[in-house]
């Protein structure tokens, strides 16, 4: 993989990854990838905490 998407939507899951680093080991054992935090929610689940996200950021706008 040239490069790892923070957030990828797999048919029914969305799968969310922090912490990226590419790795490059030298050596013929060494390992070339990638090493990151990764946590997989249904697509439903998903989009109701971005709802409930983006309910939050209003909420707070409109007391600014």
């Amino acid at each position: 993989m040239i490069k790892v998407k923070p957030i990828e939507v797999l048919q029914d899951k969305v799968y969310i990854r922090k912490n990226i680093v590419k790795i490059d080991e030298d050596g013929e054992e060494g390992f070339n990838g990638w090493e990151y935090e990764e946590t997989a929610l249904p697509v439903e689940q998903y989009l109701s905490a971005v709802e409930v996200i983006g309910m939050q950021i209003t909420n707070l706008l409109l007391e600014v």
